[in-house]
């Protein structure tokens, strides 16, 4: 069990197509921290993966790459200078904390829309 998760995190830091670096950081964080996760442990206790396990981890990997945006904007010039082209780097600055605003609106307004739905 421990080397698909050593594989992901090599895959994140480290070889030579690190995603941490290649502007896909948020990508993977979202995938692995919010689908994976929440899909993923909802089907480790229910043995089935509906619709509503997927559409429940969209806030959490919302909230989970912001964190990596609002960190990746605090380093946007030292990633510049270093060479690494994280999505900040990529966007800009100004770009970069509209995308940090969409995440954060988009993660508390799926929340309350997906109760709603379920209802």
């Amino acid at each position: 069990m421990g080397q698909p998760r050593s594989w992901l995190g090599y895959c994140y830091t480290g070889g030579r197509d690190r995603m941490g670096t290649k502007g896909l950081g948020e990508v993977f964080v979202f995938l692995f921290f919010g689908v994976v996760a929440v899909a993923g442990s909802y089907f480790v206790q229910v043995q089935a993966l509906p619709w509503q396990a997927f559409a429940c981890a969209v806030p959490v990997g919302l909230l989970a790459s912001a964190i990596l945006v609002v960190n990746n904007v605090r380093d946007l010039e030292t990633d510049r200078r270093r060479g690494k082209r994280t999505l900040a780097v990529r966007l800009g600055r100004e770009r970069t904390r509209a995308l940090y605003t969409a995440m954060l609106a988009g993660a508390f307004v799926s929340a309350p829309l997906l109760w709603a739905l379920a209802r």
